[in-house]
């Protein structure tokens, strides 16, 4: 069985329910969940990203017959085919192409604002592509934990853009 999201598996039997008590407790004492196609569910595993998988549909697979295969390689630059100037000025096109292409919409974009080096240069293109554009950054806010609180960058960033910030 197969669905976008997990709660779709617990709609069709109690198998699915059951927890996977090691998920578990390795989150609750790294605070963090990277394990691979583990999930919290025992009988539930993560299709990996930037895969697909192909199937008849006139009949029913059995579960080893999936093979997922890898669709998305990333983007070839290499020295031997161009120059790091010519590369460079590639990765900007293709960059703010993309911006260009999300900023269509027929009502406000907002966007995510860490405060990384990621959402900064996202919200720093899409300033100077659309410099009229009322910008307005959304970021979370986590008070309790400075260590993690990116708060400060965020500012930073979207005063520099004259964004208008909401911290959440």
């Amino acid at each position: 069985m197969m669905a976008s999201e997990i709660k779709a598996f617990h709609r069709v039997d109690s198998f699915f329910l059951e927890t996977d008590v090691s998920s578990i407790e390795l989150f609750k004492k790294h605070k963090s969940y990277d394990r691979g196609d583990w999930t919290f569910f025992k009988n539930i595993k993560k299709f990996p990203w930037s895969h697909h998988i192909e199937f008849d549909l006139n009949r029913v697979p059995h579960s080893d017959e999936f093979s997922p295969e890898l669709y998305f390689t990333g983007l070839n630059f290499s020295k031997s085919t161009a120059e790091e100037k010519d590369q460079v000025a590639d990765l900007r096109k293709l960059f703010e192409d993309s911006i260009r292409i999300h900023m269509r919409s027929d009502v406000p974009v907002g966007f995510c604002l860490s405060g990384g080096i990621d959402s900064s240069a996202i919200v720093s293109t899409v300033r100077k592509l659309f410099p009229d554009t009322q910008l307005t950054t959304f970021t979370t806010r986590f008070d309790k934990y400075e260590r993690i609180d990116e708060t400060a960058w965020a500012k930073t960033v979207a005063d520099e853009v004259h964004a208008k910030p909401v911290f959440v």
